[in-house]
C-alpha cells in the first residue's frame, strides 16, 4: 500500500491533501510524537486559524498544527499534497525502524504503513478532509477546455447537480488559469479538474526554473471531506488501492457519453472516457455500519505496541503481572466509544472485571 500509484493507462494517483483531528489527547508535545516529530520541528506562527488561537508551521514543509481551540476541538492537522511525503516518512521512520545489535536501523518492510497510519488516526480521532488526485500528463485524455465542450453540450451524465469553469486571464489576454468545479464546496465530495501547466508555470514564469512545466499536465482532483474522506479511510484500509479508490469514485461520479439514446443513462460512454476509466468499477463510498472496530483496534495494537510488550515481558523474566495491573488500573478509563464498542461484544464485562479486580 502506498500514498500514491501509478496506473497502467498512464495515470498516477496519489493522496494529496490529508486533514485530521485528534481527540482522545489533548497534550501537544504528546500528540504530534504520536505522528514522530518533536516541538523542534515546527515554528510558531504569529496567529492561529479556524477556531484555534495558536498554529505550528512544520520547517521547511508545508505541514501545520492547530492547537489551543475550544475544550472539544482537540488538535488538528493539515498535511498539504507538498508536504505528504515528509509527514509520511517521518511516521515511517518512527514508527518502523529498528536498532539492531550493532546501533544500525533496520526497516521491516513487512509492515503496511500506510493503513498503520489511519488506523492509528482513528484511533485518536477522525479525519476531516482527503483529497485524492488523478495527474494526466503528456497524453492528455481531456483538456479542461474539451471536458468543458462536453459537459456545456451535455454528454455527461452525474451525481453532481451543478458545475462551474472559470478561466483566469492576465490583463494582457493571456489565459493563467482553467478550472472546473463539480459539486458544492461546502459537500462531502467535490471534483476540481484544473490545467495544472498553467497553474504551475503560473508560479514559475521562468523557462529556467526547475518548477516550470513544459508538458501538459491536467489534474482531476476529488476533495472528500469528514464521512466520505473517512470511508475513503476504510477502503484503504480494506486493501484497494489509490488508484482503484480514486478512479472508481470518479467513476461512480461521472460518466462521458455519446448521445445516442433519449434516456442518458442508457447512452454508451464514449471510448476516451473508457480509456480514461480504464475498466475501474465504480466506487460507492458506503461503509457497514457493522465495521470491525474493535478488531481494527487489536490491529493497530500488535503492530505498534507488540514489540515493546514483549520486550517489557522478557526484560522481567516472562511476568505478564504488568497487564493485569493494566486492566486493573485503567479500565474504567475508557472512553464512550471504546467502553460501547466493549459491552456490544461482551455485556458483561464490568461485572466480569468486579471479579478479576476482587
Amino acid at each position: 500500500m502506498k500514498i500514491d500509484e501509478n496506473m497502467k493507462n498512464g495515470l498516477y494517483c496519489s493522496i494529496d491533501w490529508l486533514s485530521f483531528t485528534v481527540l482522545d489527547n489533548v497534550d501537544l508535545d504528546t500528540t504530534i510524537a504520536e505522528f514522530g516529530f518533536t516541538i523542534e520541528d515546527f515554528f510558531e506562527c504569529p496567529r492561529g486559524a479556524n477556531g484555534y488561537k495558536k498554529m505550528l508551521s512544520m520547517i521547511g514543509s508545508n505541514l501545520r498544527v492547530l492547537y489551543d481551540g475550544a475544550d472539544n476541538m482537540g488538535i488538528h492537522f493539515d498535511v498539504s499534497g507538498s508536504a505528504m511525503s515528509d509527514f509520511y516518512e517521518v511516521y515511517y521512520k518512527s514508527c518502523f525502524n529498528n536498532e539492531t545489535p550493532f546501533g544500525e536501523l533496520a526497516i521491516d518492510m513487512e509492515l503496511d504503513v500506510v493503513k498503520s497510519l489511519f488506523r492509528r488516526i482513528q484511533e485518536l480521532g477522525h479525519i476531516t478532509r482527503l483529497d485524492l488526485s488523478i495527474d494526466n500528463k503528456t497524453d492528455i485524455y481531456y483538456s479542461v477546455r474539451q471536458l468543458h465542450e462536453q459537459l456545456s453540450l451535455g454528454r455527461f451524465v452525474s451525481k453532481w447537480r451543478t458545475y462551474k469553469y472559470i478561466e483566469e486571464k492576465e490583463t494582457n489576454g493571456n489565459c493563467v488559469g482553467r478550472t472546473i468545479y463539480m459539486g458544492s464546496r461546502t459537500s462531502d465530495i467535490m471534483l476540481r479538474v484544473y490545467d495544472k501547466e498553467l497553474e504551475q508555470n503560473k508560479k514559475y514564469p521562468d523557462l529556467d526554473d526547475v518548477n516550470h512545466v513544459n508538458y501538459r499536465w491536467v489534474r482531476w482532483e476529488l476533495e472528500l471531506k469528514d464521512e466520505r474522506a473517512n470511508m475513503v479511510v476504510n477502503h484503504i484500509l480494506s486493501g484497494k488501492t489509490v488508484g482503484y479508490i480514486a478512479v472508481g469514485i470518479l467513476s461512480n461520479y461521472l460518466r462521458l457519453i455519446n448521445l445516442d439514446d433519449s434516456n442518458k443513462s442508457r447512452c454508451s460512454s464514449q471510448s476516451v472516457w473508457d480509456s480514461f476509466i480504464d475498466d475501474v468499477s465504480c466506487l460507492r463510498l458506503y461503509v457497514s455500519h457493522d465495521e470491525k472496530t474493535l478488531e481494527m483496534k487489536k490491529d493497530w495494537l500488535i503492530h505498534q505496541c507488540a514489540p515493546t510488550i514483549a520486550g517489557i515481558i522478557m526484560a522481567n523474566h516472562g511476568d505478564f503481572s504488568f497487564l493485569s495491573e493494566c486492566i486493573d488500573a485503567h479500565a474504567m478509563r475508557m472512553n464512550k466509544k471504546l467502553r460501547d464498542l466493549v459491552t456490544a461484544v461482551n455485556p458483561d464485562w464490568e461485572k466480569q472485571l468486579v471479579a478479576f479486580q476482587g
